[in-house]
């Protein structure tokens, strides 16, 4: 029985990972077979078993898991042909072939070119340093999105909102936000008052006093 791996995402989407041996396993740790290189994995992750008769995932108490068709794996699950298979953020579609039947013998170089053309398989490697390194792009694609796509505000000041004939003085360098000040150009002052003339009353006590002081002088 062989089983492999089709990537799902990133550049590599539609590769396929020959598993390199029955006792597959999935981490960063040095120890592992497939050691994707980002955090969101365990140092041991899973283990993936394969058997004559069947291929089983085993999850090693992982710290974001590992699903088979969107379910959480608590224990084990048994892995199908078509399933697909999801380490931490990484997702793979699982392919399983039963072993072959004997060929027959080759007997001319006809049949050794048909043979050559069927193992010919351009989307499958196990080139366990090249596999790491795809494994790697997922997370690294996920990062490079996130951080290319900022939220940013910008903040503009409408110079038609000023008052009309108004001066709106400039906000200063430091940073502060600072209440704008409007001065109006050309106001005009308010007329200033006169002098308080005198009442009619205190006019006539005056000349009053004069003609009492008249009379008292025309006697003498």
């Amino acid at each position: 029985m062989q089983v492999r791996l089709k990537v799902l995402q990133g550049s590599k989407t539609g590769k396929e990972i020959k598993l390199p041996t029955p006792q597959c396993l999935v981490g960063r740790s040095d120890e592992c077979h497939l050691r994707p290189q980002t955090d969101a994995i365990s140092r041991r992750h899973c283990l993936i078993m394969t058997t004559e008769n069947e291929v089983v995932v085993r999850d090693l108490k992982s710290r974001n898991g590992t699903f088979v068709n969107g379910e959480k794996v608590a224990e084990e699950a048994v892995l199908l042909s078509g399933d697909q298979l999801r380490i931490g953020p990484l997702a793979f579609e699982v392919v399983i072939e039963t072993a072959k039947a004997k060929r027959p013998m080759v007997h001319d170089i006809k049949d050794v070119a048909a043979r050559t053309a069927e193992g010919g398989e351009s989307n499958l490697t196990t080139e366990l340093d090249n596999i790491d390194q795809w494994l790697s792009e997922a997370d690294v694609e996920d990062l490079a999105k996130r951080q290319s796509d900022p939220e940013t505000r910008q903040f503009r000041l409408d110079d038609t909102s000023a008052p009309a004939g108004g001066e709106v003085k400039p906000i200063t360098a430091d940073g502060d936000t600072k209440t704008l000040e409007v001065a109006k150009k050309g106001a005009k002052k308010s007329p200033g008052k006169l002098p308080p003339r005198p009442s009619a009353d205190a006019k006539d006590s005056r000349e009053a006093a004069s003609d009492m002081l008249k009379k008292f002088f025309n006697r003498r």
